[in-house]
């Protein structure tokens, strides 16, 4: 009986285990790629205007950069796989509504998910920012060469681009720099 039950607490522990490598392990490489790798500019490069892109919007149409210009824009490139992002999120929520009248723009482009996980998202989340999806990757690959998520771009009235956060941000930072932009 002893046996058993030691058998059976064993396999919970390896199951829990299990689990959590499945959860945690991505997770940090995510972050630890976001930290650690040097990403070579793309055409969105500190300092230099974005190029115009266009990506579909969720729920319909197509979200085009240039339709923003003359307006300071945070785009946040986001997954539905990354726990940062679903974290960070409601902070971008926060400041949009914060600062709307002032004219900021707030876009989440979310890479390689369906419309349906998108959908999911944004109603869990409460998003009403646009939302774009870059369901091949050739918009993050081009023009953001984003290398891990999330990542944000902070860009001016004149179209160029002023930071680029890579990583979670916390909301402090995330105030600093869309007061940088305003």
């Amino acid at each position: 009986m002893k046996r058993a039950i030691h058998r059976k607490k064993r396999l919970n522990l390896r199951w829990v285990v299990g689990l959590v490598l499945i959860i945690v392990v991505p997770i940090a490489l995510v972050v630890l790629v976001a930290y650690v790798v040097e990403v070579p500019p793309g055409d969105a490069a500190v300092g230099k205007p974005l190029p115009d892109f266009s990506v579909p919007q969720f729920p319909q149409g197509t979200l085009t950069f240039s339709q923003f210009r003359g307006r300071p824009v945070v785009i946040n490139y986001l997954a539905a796989w990354c726990g940062p992002c679903w974290q960070e999120l409601p902070y971008f929520q926060n400041e949009w509504m914060k600062h709307r009248d002032k004219g900021l723009v707030v876009i989440g482009i979310s890479l390689q998910d369906s419309p349906k996980t998108v959908e999911y998202m944004v109603s869990r989340i409460g998003l009403d920012f646009p939302i774009g999806m870059d369901e091949t990757g050739v918009v993050a690959s081009r023009v953001f060469r984003i290398m891990g998520m999330p990542t944000t771009y902070f860009i001016d009235r004149k179209g160029v681009v002023q930071g680029v956060w890579r990583g979670p941000i916390h909301p402090k930072s995330l105030r600093q720099q869309i007061e940088k932009i305003l």
